[in-house]
């Protein structure tokens, strides 16, 4: 834990100040350089999960790196992405359990805009791409807008059926340091005063989904 943390650790210099934070922002750089204790645990917490989602190569928009944290009370609340959640715990495949996470595929495949977002910041050469019949497309003339949605959809479909998403490990690991850093700014957090506001569409919370 950094020096200056330490030195903001104490609970009772910062109680008063809960009420009144807002936002907490979306990175530790965006912050003013005199951090108040909160702002600098939460900004650190954000900052190694970004961090993290940038190491693993995660085949998603940068949405995905759209987190922030209010607090409320003696509350903080998460806001972000649920497809974050789906990358961190990985997705099973339909009708096949290969990861140990609550998610799996069920009725529809993965969305294809991220995936051409992928390949596009991979600059995967599509030319001679396996898709499309290795050396020699059968392309009399190469579009390569086409053959990115092309290859976009294949990658889709062999998710959904085949590999799933592989857990990439990336947010729920940095929430135990969360939690004992918060504890050392606000007197009695505890796991239960971290609230997921990330739902899916038909309202349910997907970051605590228990595994079937």
């Amino acid at each position: 834990m950094p020096d200056n943390l330490n030195n903001a650790s104490r609970a009772s210099q910062f109680q008063n100040q809960l009420d009144q934070l807002g936002s907490l922002g979306e990175s530790v750089n965006n912050f003013d350089f005199n951090l108040d204790a909160i702002e600098l645990v939460v900004g650190l917490f954000i900052d190694e999960v970004i961090n993290s989602i940038d190491e693993s190569g995660m085949a998603v928009t940068g949405s995905a790196s759209d987190i922030r944290m209010e607090v409320e009370g003696t509350e903080i609340k998460l806001y972000g992405k649920e497809h974050l959640l789906y990358q961190d715990a990985g997705v099973n495949p339909v009708g096949k359990k290969l990861y140990d996470t609550p998610y799996q595929y069920e009725d529809k495949m993965p969305p294809i805009a991220p995936i051409k977002e992928w390949i596009k910041r991979k600059n995967i050469n599509l030319r001679n791409n396996e898709f499309f019949g290795g050396e020699g497309s059968p392309f009399a003339e190469f579009d390569e807008e086409k053959a990115i949605e092309s290859l976009a959809w294949a990658i889709s479909k062999s998710i959904y059926s085949k590999t799933g998403i592989p857990p990439k490990n990336v947010f729920r690991k940095h929430f135990p340091k969360l939690i004992e850093d918060m504890k050392g700014v606000v007197a009695g957090f505890t796991a239960g005063n971290l609230i997921s506001t990330i739902r899916n569409k038909y309202g349910n919370d997907v970051l605590n989904k228990s595994i079937k």
